[in-house]
């Protein structure tokens, strides 16, 4: 993701600050770090978090606030590329997202990584992935690729694009071939951001594009699930394309 879409993605937090009060009762949904001692404030969690489907609280009458969507398509397709399930549904912004947000918004931390994760479960290999975590990762030498490349037992497949519209909606788009027959009950986006004043590598202030290739070792990032949400059963089988596509946008 360019320095300058992450900009645009920026120059609208300014409109979220209503969805901060909107996500009182939202659950906090993280991923475990890969080191300790990271140098903001960025929550995080245990690597078998629950997953589950949090939206955000509606604005009450009378007061304007700003919705966080991830509306999502997927497409699971056959070898010879026959549509077998397509499906879409929107999820909401999470509170670890939302503090990720304010964040931004404090110039704090900046943007720097995404990545997709689904699966079944975390507490097996069930996954249609035959992994403990299936994810989906822009490069396997980006922040995030390393990141899921150095938790125990996670599929990581490259190849996720990142693209910004000029209206401000981020759209995150992949795909996998599943290794085993499975089923896809829950869908995460990550946002991996590292801290505004910059350690190891890269010392601060640290633009978006140093944050993406900025190296785990330097410990200066902290991963945080931005929306996320359990869906009705998709049956996949062994060799079938699972396509992912999810834009973030505002309202």
């Amino acid at each position: 993701m360019s320095y300058k879409s992450v900009k645009q993605l920026q120059s609208v937090v300014a409109l979220i600050l209503g969805v901060l009060v909107a996500v009182q009762n939202a659950s906090a949904q993280q991923l475990p770090k890969a080191n300790t001692g990271a140098t903001q404030e960025l929550p995080t969690n245990t690597e078998q978090s629950k997953k589950t489907e949090v939206s955000a609280e509606k604005p009450k009458s009378g007061h304007e606030g700003i919705v966080v969507h991830g509306h999502w398509v997927i497409e699971v397709k056959d070898p010879d590329g026959t549509l077998a399930v397509r499906r879409e549904f929107e999820n909401s912004l999470v509170s670890s997202g939302a503090s990720s947000l304010s964040q931004m918004f404090l110039g704090q931390v900046v943007a720097g990584d995404y990545f997709i994760e689904f699966g079944y479960g975390t507490t097996n290999f069930s996954n249609v992935c035959n992994a403990y975590n299936c994810t989906i990762v822009t490069s396997l030498s980006n922040l995030g690729g390393q990141y899921c490349t150095t938790a125990k037992d996670w599929s990581c497949t490259p190849g996720l694009n990142v693209t910004a519209s000029k209206l401000g909606s981020v759209t995150l788009a992949g795909q996998t071939v599943a290794a085993i027959a499975g089923t896809v009950i829950y869908v995460d986006t990550v946002m991996l951001a590292c801290n505004d004043s910059g350690v190891g590598t890269n010392q601060g202030p640290i633009s978006s594009s140093a944050c993406a290739t900025e190296s785990v070792a330097a410990n200066n990032y902290a991963a945080n699930v931005f929306t996320s949400t359990q869906i009705a059963p998709i049956y996949v089988n062994a060799g079938q394309q699972i396509s992912f596509t999810v834009t973030i946008s505002f309202s």
